[in-house]
């Protein structure tokens, strides 16, 4: 059995790697995809047997891999996102592990296998599936607590202009410009940001949609944005990304 792991974290990604050879020790396991983009050029080579994917990569939700490949194996998603919020994925093929994975909880999903081998994950499901989850009653994040000097200040999710990612570091950047140092990284925050105004542009960068000024072609099929306030980090859009980015924009 062929199976590919979706994960850009990249601890995360060896321990669930390794779980998966103690439980599945003849299988082929591939080196964990970090991105969406990256995914879809492995598919386009070739087609696993079963696929763990978390649902946020470094470029977008994993989801977004199904809306451009027909996947046809079993699909497990690997998630945070609490099991009320996950009802919508109980469909046929299609299995949940909510993080922390545990070696008991992942060893349930393998036994569900059986029933996956007679029928497939088709991307349509999947789609079908996202927009209910999309639609479902989530609370999202809706103001930040920062540090200032030796106090720390809240700052609504509507004062926001853009997060970055600098190394281990990630920083909120207000409508005023002003950086302010956050703990979680960009792959939680997006998990927590309403997806009506943040999108994640790169690996680097989510931003509000009130701060999108412009937008330019930029190279092959990819996209230069320009943001008020600007960011340190070039807000550049990939061309696997440009298509949703406009949509979002559209919306």
């Amino acid at each position: 059995m062929k199976i590919w792991i979706l994960e850009d974290e990249e601890l995360a990604g060896k321990k669930l790697q390794a779980l998966v050879r103690q439980l599945q020790p003849d299988a082929e396991i591939a080196n964990p995809i970090d991105s969406v983009s990256n995914a879809i050029a492995h598919f386009r080579e070739d087609h696993p047997d079963l696929l763990l994917a978390d649902i946020h990569l470094s470029d977008g939700l994993s989801f977004e891999l199904f809306q451009q490949i027909e996947v046809k194996c079993p699909v497990i998603f690997t998630t945070a996102y609490d099991e009320y919020a996950l009802k919508a994925f109980e469909i046929t093929s299609v299995d949940y592990l909510l993080k922390p994975i545990s070696k008991d909880n992942l060893q349930r999903a393998f036994g569900k296998l059986e029933r996956f081998r007679n029928s497939s994950s088709s991307s349509s499901e999947i789609l079908s599936a996202l927009e209910k989850f999309k639609s479902g009653n989530r609370a999202y994040q809706e103001r930040f607590l920062v540090p200032e000097g030796q106090h720390f200040k809240m700052i609504p999710a509507s004062d926001v202009a853009h997060f970055m990612g600098d190394g281990k570091f990630t920083f909120l950047i207000d409508k005023k410009g002003i950086e302010y140092l956050v703990e979680s990284n960009l792959s939680q925050l997006e998990e927590r940001l309403n997806p009506d105004y943040f999108f994640r542009l790169n690996r680097a960068i989510i931003t509000h949609i009130d701060s999108v000024e412009r937008v330019h072609p930029y190279g092959q099929s990819r996209l230069l944005v320009d943001l008020n306030p600007a960011s340190k980090k070039e807000a550049s859009v990939s061309s696997d990304r440009s298509r949703a980015f406009k949509e979002w924009l559209g919306n």
